[in-house]
């Protein structure tokens, strides 16, 4: 037996889900692109596209090839399960509810970790949410079973949710829980973390594996103890060359300010140009979008890291 699938459309669908992992990672690193909306904008593409396959090809077996079957992980090895889950979805409105806390989480939380450490703590708690689902499967405890497919990325945003309030606990942020508006980030974490214990108890057999969303939602904790900021006290800071900084420089309006300030002759001038600069950069240790430029050294209002042009 194959580790990998043998039909067509399962193979086309893991190449192209291989391709949006790669520009998860390309476009923020190289482009300037926000990583939440890569890969929000990758699951919404690559569902539909298994949508439209399921109604277009009869008898196809994405699901079944590319969904988390513990069985299969155990007998060959089919470690891409791991990921590939993430980005199927069983139906319309199985997507939209995790399409919306992702994008909402998502976006607020990047702001604050940076591109790297958003993407981290995403697929880091995907994969823990799998590991929680494959543990109990052989035992057949708590609804899992050897035999039972999975998919959705809903481990990956109960990931997000357990990351957001651990990391930052006093926080308020826009989502839609029952309306979209601000609320307290443990208020949202203490209600579906507390949905999902009392469906794992108490629920019966609704085809939803809550284990992976409990098993997201607290295997988030390592991942963002790990990736966590430094505390603004331990702000690193160094000299950076001119080269250097034209590195930094992603996109063409970048570029245009620093031509302006390598034209600069005055300082104030050039001080002015390079405060525009650094709030159109993102910080090259985190990846935060925008610093702060003050005092002739650019900071990171994320991580703290300092710059001295």
């Amino acid at each position: 037996m194959t580790p990998f699938p043998d039909d067509i459309w399962s193979i086309a669908m893991l190449l192209a889900i291989m391709v949006s992992l790669f520009l998860s990672i390309y476009l923020p690193w190289k482009r300037g692109y926000s990583a939440s909306m890569v890969v929000s904008a990758s699951i919404l593409i690559l569902s539909a596209l298994v949508f439209l396959i399921e109604i277009m090809v009869e008898g196809q077996t994405i699901v079944r090839d590319l969904g988390f079957y513990p069985r299969d992980i155990i007998d060959n090895y089919s470690i891409y399960r791991f990921l590939t889950p993430i980005y199927i979805h069983g139906d319309f409105l199985h997507l939209i509810s995790n399409f919306l806390p992702l994008f909402f989480l998502g976006m607020q939380l990047e702001s604050k970790l940076g591109w790297k450490r958003f993407l981290i703590l995403f697929f880091g708690s995907g994969i823990i949410a799998h590991c929680a689902v494959l543990s109990l499967s052989p035992m057949e405890l708590l609804g899992q079973s050897m035999r039972t497919v999975s998919i959705g990325a809903s481990g990956a945003v109960f990931g997000l949710l357990g990351g957001y309030w651990f990391l930052y606990p006093k926080d308020e942020v826009v989502f839609p829980l029952i309306i979209i508006k601000k609320w307290p980030i443990s208020l949202i974490f203490i209600i579906y973390g507390g949905l999902e214990t009392v469906l794992i108890v108490f629920g019966g057999n609704d085809n939803i594996s809550h284990v992976a969303h409990l098993g997201g939602l607290l295997g988030a904790f390592p991942v963002a103890a790990l990736i966590r900021p430094p505390e603004k006290g331990e702000a690193q800071q160094e000299k950076i060359s001119e080269e250097d900084l034209r590195k930094l420089t992603k996109t063409g309006r970048q570029r245009r300010l620093l031509k302006r300030v390598m034209d600069s002759d005055e300082k104030e001038l050039r001080d002015a140009w390079l405060e525009e600069l650094f709030s159109a950069l993102k910080c090259p240790k985190c990846g935060y979008d925008g610093m702060d430029y003050e005092g002739n050294v650019g900071k990171c209002p994320s991580c703290g890291y300092r710059i001295r042009p």
